[in-house]
């Protein structure tokens, strides 16, 4: 899986621990803004693929970003940490964790909104059928994305 990064808009130490310890065994680089002026050379020239914003700290330049990232990024993600301000966003955020989740419940909701190919072609290695037939069991049930096994 090629290395993601990152980026956190949150000043909440409690968030900021989960997500780093969240991210800390996968191939991504996560990186912490602690307000807006953090945040916006992070978009401009880091180039993330998800962004965690806190709805606390969303402002016109902030959305600006985001926007101007996305219309040149199609795979793109953002989050919105905590409960959404008042009124209509102008900006649609791809998912939201209104309170700090549980790990599990993290990972689910951020992984069903990331981008996939169509189908993940799987090679199982292995000399034991019943090891082969497990992979095959458990993958060809599923459907985002679906999973073809060899």
């Amino acid at each position: 899986m090629p290395k993601r990064q990152v980026s956190v808009n949150k000043n909440d130490e409690n968030w900021n621990e989960f997500l780093i310890e969240a991210f800390e065994d996968t191939p991504s680089t996560p990186q912490v803004a602690r307000s807006t002026q953090e945040a916006l050379p992070l978009i401009q020239r880091g180039h993330p693929d998800v962004v965690l914003a806190n709805s606390g700290l969303l402002s016109r330049p902030l959305i600006a970003a985001l926007q101007m990232h996305r219309s040149s990024n199609t795979n793109f993600r953002t989050f919105l940490l905590g409960p959404a301000p008042e009124g209509s966003l102008p900006f649609r955020f791809d998912g939201r964790f209104d309170s700090l989740p549980s790990l599990s419940d993290f990972q689910k909701g951020l992984y069903e909104h990331l981008p996939l190919p169509e189908a993940l072609r799987i090679l199982v290695v292995d000399d034991s059928p019943e090891i082969r037939q497990m992979f095959k069991d458990y993958f060809e049930d599923r459907n985002h994305p679906k999973f073809v096994v060899t």
